[in-house]
This record gives structure tokens, C-alpha cells and sequence, in this order.
């Protein structure tokens, strides 16, 4: 009989598959944080434009009811929906640190919400 291979292969460093896990990436591992990630920034950016349609609806609202509603309550909600954006925009800036790049556009809208926010602020 001729030489036979053994069952189980030898770690002798030929065998990919006796290389240490942090020589190697896990790749599902990394498309499901990707997967996870793209999920996360959709639904973001969702968030985000139905809290942008509300709040302006809000402000229209508000806008006919100006007498009967009092100043401190629209304030009030533009500081609540400014600090929804505000977390919005650490969160797309936490996501850009780690290598997102598609999140500019996030990023870039959240800096413009609170530009006119502030501006907002000193049109009132």
C-alpha cells in the first residue's frame, strides 16, 4: 500500500486553516457589522427627514397658532428637536471616525440643521 494522508491535517503552516483568526479576517464577521452599519444609517437618514417633515408641520402649526400657543412652548420644541439632531450628528460623526465615508451627507446635513437652527434662534 502507498502512503496514506493523515485524517487531520498538520499545522505545519501550509494549512490555511491552522492560521491563528488574527492573521486572518472573519469575513461574514465583517459584512454583518457592515450590513449592521448600512442598516443603522438608513434608518438615521429616515429618522431624520420624518423628524425634519414633523418639526416643519410643527412650526406651520405653530406659526397659525401664534397667539394661543405661548413662545416658551415653540422654544421648547426647537431645543427638543436640536438635541435629537445633536445626537444624530455625533452619532454620523462616531460612524465617519470609524471609516464610513458615506456618511457626509449626513454628517454635512445635521452641521446645516443647526447652522439654521441658530439662525432660527436669532429670527425669533
Amino acid at each position: 500500500m502507498g502512503s496514506r494522508t493523515p485524517v487531520f491535517p498538520l499545522s505545519n503552516g501550509l494549512n490555511p486553516s491552522f492560521m491563528p483568526t488574527q492573521q486572518r479576517p472573519n469575513r461574514a464577521l465583517t459584512e454583518s457589522l457592515a450590513d449592521q452599519f448600512h442598516l443603522i444609517r438608513q434608518l438615521t437618514f429616515q429618522k431624520l427627514v420624518l423628524a425634519s417633515i414633523s418639526f416643519l408641520f410643527a412650526r406651520y402649526f405653530l406659526r397659525l397658532a401664534w397667539e394661543v400657543v405661548p413662545l416658551y412652548w415653540h422654544c421648547l420644541m426647537m431645543v427638543a428637536f436640536d438635541a435629537l439632531v445633536h445626537q444624530l450628528l455625533i452619532f454620523n460623526l462616531e460612524l465617519l471616525l470609524l471609516g464610513f465615508r458615506q456618511d457626509w451627507l449626513g454628517f454635512l446635513f445635521c452641521v446645516s440643521y443647526r447652522f439654521l437652527f441658530i439662525l432660527t434662534i436669532f429670527w425669533l
